[in-house]
């Protein structure tokens, strides 16, 4: 997964060359994610804590979905 902040460091860390980039080097390794059964009220706590804009959401291990904020 690639957010717009793994791009945003890229760029800060990279200038001209981010467009070298391959997908993996500037991709999030182990994004957060919660479960499709979550509460919205869990989720958004999780993401205040955590800090993070984005999180993967999963039905068991399979992804189903992006939550942004």
């Amino acid at each position: 997964m690639i957010t717009d902040g793994d791009l945003r460091r890229a760029m800060e860390s990279h200038s001209e060359k981010v467009f070298d980039l391959r997908v993996f080097e500037m991709c999030t390794k182990k994004p957060k994610s919660i479960s499709m059964d979550a509460s919205l009220e869990t989720a958004y706590n999780q993401m205040s804590e955590q800090g993070v804009s984005s999180l993967v959401v999963l039905d068991k291990d399979n992804v189903v979905g992006l939550l942004k904020n």
